[in-house]
């Protein structure tokens, strides 16, 4: 498209450009960056709005471009700034909830332990007693000795069977087959009966 002249504007953004057009064949806009060419002859120019902006625009578009990729590392920074935090926040939840369930049974234990001395002093002051050792603790032991040892525990009613079973191979004379206390034939060390609970106590 041609335009004849009467002052040199940018026929892009109709600003004035005052510069020496002697032998130019095309000039560049300063203020658009359009380039359009020039025939000084018949002072006429054609327009050419399929170019590049001038170096000034190029490097602002660069800097564009590197101002977004700093945003961008920015962002990914912070990003993994509150990720870190948040695993050391989860982190220190999961120890504070696990220091929690420590102390709660560590005061559960010692909640079950004091329940229990103050139940063992209930049958202490009841006049219960202990046979001090579990009922498989006393088989294979002469059984003279077991009664002797129930005694000092404080029972009073202790039988004697005498299985009449005693070898040489096996079933050793005079020791414990089995001890039954109030009808139970397995007990701990630990457990409470009275005093006169019947003891059986068979042996070979």
């Amino acid at each position: 498209m041609k335009y004849k002249l009467e002052q040199l504007n940018c026929p892009a953004c109709g600003a004035g450009i005052d510069m020496d057009l002697q032998g130019r064949k095309a000039v560049f806009c300063p203020f658009c960056g359009n380039q359009f060419a020039v025939d000084d002859g018949e002072r006429v120019y054609t327009k050419n709005i399929n170019i590049r902006k001038d170096i000034k625009i190029h490097e602002r578009y660069t800097n564009d471009a590197a101002l977004e990729k700093e945003r961008r590392k920015d962002k990914e920074s912070e990003r993994e700034h509150k990720e870190f935090k948040l695993t050391i926040a989860a982190a220190v939840i999961i120890l504070l909830a696990s220091y929690g369930n420590l102390n709660a049974d560590t005061r559960k234990r010692e909640q079950e332990e004091r329940e229990r001395r103050e139940a063992e002093q209930v049958a202490i002051d009841a006049g219960m007693v202990r046979p001090g050792q579990n009922d498989q603790d006393m088989v294979g032991k002469n059984y003279q000795v077991v009664m002797e040892q129930l005694k000092s525990a404080g029972f009073s009613d202790i039988t004697l069977i005498d299985m009449d079973d005693a070898g040489l191979l096996k079933n050793k004379k005079d020791t414990v087959e089995s001890v039954t206390i109030g009808g139970k034939a397995s007990f701990r060390a630990s457990d409470f009966f009275e005093p006169d609970a019947k003891i059986v106590i068979s042996y070979h």
